[in-house]
């Protein structure tokens, strides 16, 4: 077991020749929230049920590195970070995006974009004139110009149970394209989400 210190691929590759386990590793959390403990060599994300019958592999495994479930997490294989896929409460939003290629990209990554690039991307995920879409990212800093208070005439658009949280997307957009720009480039944020309700933006580039 002294050899499995050394790197955490030294015990995938274990789980893999032992049993045919598969097993993820990160190095940190992209999650906010979240850290590494101190001493543990960084997090394995797998299908924890399959490891009954190894009860002192499992031991090892949870002393030295922080352990997730495979289909609660996802990993951004080129910063090497780990981000919950599942919510854990109702004001939980992602902090993560999935590019259509499968890339999982951290909302520090889109944040260190320039405008340009950020656009870019908008528009490859049909984020831009798309009432249906809005980035729903924790700590996403957007681009371009809040235009919600001249298009609603309130800080936030709501859509809810309670009486009068209905503002609708599709009319938002048609009343930017009406005041503002008929061609111009408009996208959606959610700001928040609770129980019951949530609130978004309407921006434009």
């Amino acid at each position: 077991m002294k050899k499995l210190l050394n790197d955490p691929w030294d015990v995938i590759e274990l789980l893999d020749n032992k049993s045919n386990i598969y097993v993820e590793n990160a190095n940190g959390y992209g999650e906010p929230g979240y850290t590494v403990e101190e001493g543990k060599k960084g997090i394995l994300l797998g299908d924890w049920n399959e490891f009954d019958k190894y009860p002192n592999i499992m031991g090892f495994i949870e002393e030295h590195f922080e352990i997730e479930w495979n289909d609660e997490w996802v990993v951004d294989r080129d910063n090497s970070k780990a981000y919950r896929c599942s919510p854990d409460c109702y004001s939980w939003q992602p902090a993560h995006i999935i590019h259509e290629t499968g890339e999982v990209l951290g909302v520090d990554t889109i944040n260190d974009m320039n405008d340009d690039e950020v656009k870019e991307l908008l528009d490859e995920l049909d984020y831009i004139n798309n009432p249906k879409t809005a980035i729903n990212l924790n700590g996403f800093k957007p681009r371009g110009e809040d235009i919600t208070k001249s298009v609603l005439g309130r800080d936030h658009g709501e859509s809810g149970w309670h009486p009068g949280q209905d503002d609708s997307p599709d009319t938002m957009l048609l009343k930017a394209q009406e005041i503002d720009n008929p061609t111009g480039s408009y996208y959606f944020v959610v700001d928040y989400t609770r129980q019951f309700d949530i609130g978004f933006s309407i921006y434009k580039f």
